[in-house]
């Protein structure tokens, strides 16, 4: 499950920032088991140091110790199992579980599928494409 991606690199000593998708942003903290698809399989990866600061998420990845091995992580994404998801309240649904989904009007009539999600701010958009 896609919770996030790797952003630049903050400073010389191999922090990089991290794009949650999450909300609030800062739960992506939480799961402390990262995957990341560096070759053609999700690899897991350990974090040495995690830091919230008031404009960004930064961590620091084992392995990743400088300014110029943090480049190599910049825009991939970071995934957790799906299992280690929190279980939602009934009616409740993630978003990865309405893609897909079809659609159907108040006559019962298919009008297509979810392909999509947005989120505007004020409320979510679902796309759907016929």
């Amino acid at each position: 499950m896609i919770l996030g991606c790797f952003g630049r690199v903050h400073g010389i000593k191999g922090f990089i920032t991290v794009h949650s998708y999450t909300h609030p942003k800062e739960t992506i903290l939480d799961y402390h088991q990262w995957y990341i698809n560096l070759t053609d399989c999700w690899e897991p990866i350990a974090t040495s140091c995690r830091q919230l600061t008031s404009k960004n998420i930064l961590v620091k990845i084992d392995g990743y110790e400088n300014r110029e091995a943090g480049m190599l992580l910049t825009n991939r994404k970071i995934a957790v199992e799906r299992h280690k998801l929190p279980t939602l309240p009934d009616n409740e649904f993630y978003w990865h579980e309405l893609i897909g989904l079809e659609v159907l009007n108040q006559h019962q009539t298919k009008i297509g599928w979810v392909s999509d999600i947005l989120a505007t701010g004020s409320n979510d958009v679902l796309v759907v494409t016929n």
